[in-house]
């Protein structure tokens, strides 16, 4: 909020959408102002991230209280979901708002340094926790019956909850995967949108 204050957006200097919608246009118009349009993105991809993380982890927990009775693992893959997303709010709140004032400010290398080995660290760790708990939420919509989830969408969200959990957990321990990383990220976040949407719309039928 400072930081939007500082800019002019509350004296009228700058519009709050040009702020936050990021088309070429504003781009522009933000540079024409003295804005670091790279810092500008940071700080929206982080204030988007953080608010979003707190909309997953609260619906996976829903979800997982709604599962618990009748399929064990599926809830406890369910929470671990959610908890995966809070360790992806801390990420994405190191990305917006802590890793741009660390490197502005001066002598403040081993800072920075630190901060961005915690972050390398959380978001390799919220990526296998993520993969660990999408293979759980998925196993019986996959390889068994009754699944709460269509099988179309259970089987590639189960292997790319592998691919997460893989390539996180072997980055950690020291293997070399972080460019398969975001494989696991990108096809899991694609495929639990439209899982969330069909258990949206199965709710709404019920």
């Amino acid at each position: 909020i400072r930081w939007i204050v500082d800019r002019g957006v509350r004296s009228g200097d700058i519009g709050l959408l040009t702020v936050l919608v990021p088309s070429p246009h504003n781009r522009a118009a933000l540079k024409r102002k003295g804005f670091a349009v790279e810092s500008y993105t940071r700080w929206l991809a982080g204030l988007f991230g953080v608010a979003g993380d707190v909309l997953i982890t609260a619906g996976a927990f829903v979800l997982a209280t709604r599962v618990l009775a009748g399929d064990p693992a599926a809830a406890s893959g369910w929470f671990l979901i959610g908890v995966s997303t809070i360790i992806f709010a801390v990420v994405d709140a190191i990305v917006g708002f802590v890793l741009t004032p660390l490197a502005q400010a001066g002598g403040a290398s081993a800072s920075f340094l630190g901060v961005k080995q915690l972050f390398d660290t959380l978001f390799l760790l919220g990526t296998a926790t993520f993969g660990a708990g999408a293979m759980l939420a998925t196993l019986a919509s996959a390889f068994g019956r009754g699944g709460a989830i269509a099988r179309v969408l259970a089987v590639p969200a189960f292997v790319a909850g592998g691919v997460a959990l893989a390539t996180g957990a072997g980055s950690l321990g020291g293997v070399h995967l972080e460019r398969f990383v975001g494989f696991g990220i990108l096809g899991g976040s694609a495929i639990f949108t439209l899982i969330g949407l069909q258990i949206a719309l199965s709710a709404r039928r019920a």
